[in-house]
């Protein structure tokens, strides 16, 4: 009995000595990110420019924002702004930030926010502009709103990044057809098309493309 009592006491120490953000850390590796908002948020209370702390934040309210939290949305991602102001070489955050305006992204365009999953986009190309699918996306929301030379800039950028991305090819074509530019549709069609022989959609408008530049040509 005396032996389980002394062990329990060099635990209890143990445990009090860990700092906030160790604690913080512990709760956040095992999904319990009530108490790690709460030990973070006490260090940051303390010491407002401690990265590991922000970055810790901003996490942990991730896993909130997560688990049906849509409000912790913000919160998160003013935590990992401000982790990535006091560190803005980090490259880490710089990712992370990207990867939480995409998914964000996602989810406003699941409930039809197309307005606020635009500016969640462009955020994410601002720390990642080579990454594909918020660019691709974006486009595709300029396209449907009218502003037909953004699309065709951020799918021209695609390409450049990934010249056989067949979702970049296959839009920028369209983008040529609608505008009546057949030629110019039938290239991109054509490389898209090679690429996904089997695709029917690319199928389709590829031999719509060849008809009207035939047409256009006579």
């Amino acid at each position: 009995m005396l032996k389980i009592i002394f062990l329990l006491f060099i635990y209890f120490l143990f445990s009090c000595s860990k700092s906030n953000i160790e604690k913080g850390n512990i709760c956040l590796s095992i999904g319990d990110y009530i108490s790690a908002i709460s030990f973070y948020s006490e260090e940051v209370k303390k010491n407002p420019e401690n990265y590991i702390a922000r970055l810790g934040l901003g996490k942990a309210y991730l896993q909130k924002a997560c688990n049906s939290d849509t409000g912790a949305w913000n919160l998160a991602c003013m935590h990992l702004e401000a982790a990535k102001n006091l560190s803005p070489q980090n490259n880490e955050i710089k990712k992370l930030l990207n990867e939480v305006y995409l998914e964000r992204a996602r989810q406003l365009l699941a409930i039809k926010d197309t307005v606020s999953a635009l500016q969640s986009l462009l955020y994410s190309i601002e720390y990642d502009n080579t990454a594909l699918e918020p660019i691709i996306l974006s486009g595709i929301i300029y396209y449907k709103i009218g502003e037909t030379k953004k699309a065709e800039a951020l799918f021209k950028k695609a390409i450049s990044i990934d010249s056989l991305n067949v979702a970049s090819l296959f839009n920028l074509g369209m983008i040529f057809f609608i505008d009546k530019r057949y030629e110019e549709a039938y290239e991109q069609l054509y490389k898209a098309i090679k690429i996904s022989p089997d695709d029917k959609d690319i199928i389709y408008w590829f031999a719509l493309a060849q008809k009207k530049l035939s047409e256009s040509k006579k």
